[in-house]
């Protein structure tokens, strides 16, 4: 990820391996810090990478274009959605594929799009899609935890099919530091995702790749522990927020691809499938 993103950013060589330098000096990179989660250690890759290039959001430019390339394709999914048997299952289908756009720096809408269509042709785990159904059903008040940029073009989409079939208080959470394309106020509010949701910031006083409840600020708190469904997205916030979920003792549903082989070992799917992993108060599927 590190090597990625410096190759991404406009500077020399010679000062990517001066940097990448600085990164191997992390303490979780000499065999130490075994306690810190991944998202904990990316947001000490992500201080030195913003320390030495002297930016506070080394990608800002590429979040924007993430978001334009995601919204050239925009009349094709929902013309997926609108034509589906069912709505929400291919909403959530294409929120879930949307988690690949972390790939797709370099990337035209073209390929995006032929990414979509690619993913669709792998299915949701049906047991935890009817699960998810049946909780989104009796809820009434949605917290759902952003990611990437451009894939929160696929969160408004779903969130909106959410809208159209329920009445909902919908509160969509963002990164209030910058860290790597992750979503900031800035991306959801230029995206117009107030229009579907009250946006709020996780109040976490880092560039963390993830929501980490005990680092949130006392608002967010209340809000997730008043949420009667979280829908999290993507692997940092899956990473930074799985146990919290299981020891708050709130429902929530994570949408995510299986990226790595701990993954695939976890959830005990095929590489790059869908995820819809439930942790519900009363069962988990």
């Amino acid at each position: 990820m590190a090597v990625s993103a410096l190759r991404c950013l406009p500077i020399s060589s010679e000062r990517q391996k001066e940097i990448f330098t600085a990164i191997l000096e992390i303490p979780a990179f000499q065999g130490k810090s075994w306690h810190l989660t991944s998202p904990e250690i990316i947001e000490q890759v992500w201080e030195t990478i913003c320390r030495e290039t002297d930016q506070r959001d080394p990608f800002l430019q590429e979040k924007e274009l993430q978001n334009q390339r995601v919204a050239a394709i925009l009349p094709f999914l929902q013309s997926e959605i609108e034509k589906a048997e069912d709505p929400l299952r291919k909403a959530v289908h294409l929120a879930v594929i949307g988690n690949s756009i972390d790939l797709m720096i370099d990337n035209h809408a073209a390929d995006i799009q032929q990414t979509v269509i690619e993913g669709l042709r792998l299915p949701l785990p049906e047991p935890a899609y009817s699960a998810f159904s049946k909780k989104l059903n009796n809820s009434r008040k949605l917290v759902y935890l952003g990611d990437n940029s451009g894939e929160i073009v696929f969160d408004k989409l779903l969130m909106q099919t959410i809208r159209k079939r329920l009445e909902m208080d919908i509160h969509f959470v963002v990164r209030s530091t910058p860290t790597m394309n992750d979503v900031t106020l800035r991306e959801a509010t230029a995206l117009g995702i107030s229009e579907v949701a009250n946006i709020v910031e996780n109040g976490v006083d880092g560039p963390v790749p993830g929501t980490m409840f005990g680092r949130c600020s006392k608002t967010t708190k209340e809000l997730l522990q008043s949420a009667d469904l979280i829908i999290s997205k993507g692997g940092g916030n899956f990473d930074a927020f799985e146990e919290d979920a299981e020891t708050l003792g709130v429902d929530v549903s994570f949408l995510l691809l299986c990226k790595c082989h701990p993954y695939r070992r976890y959830f005990g799917q095929e590489l790059f499938s869908p995820v819809l992993w439930n942790v519900f108060s009363d069962q988990e599927t």
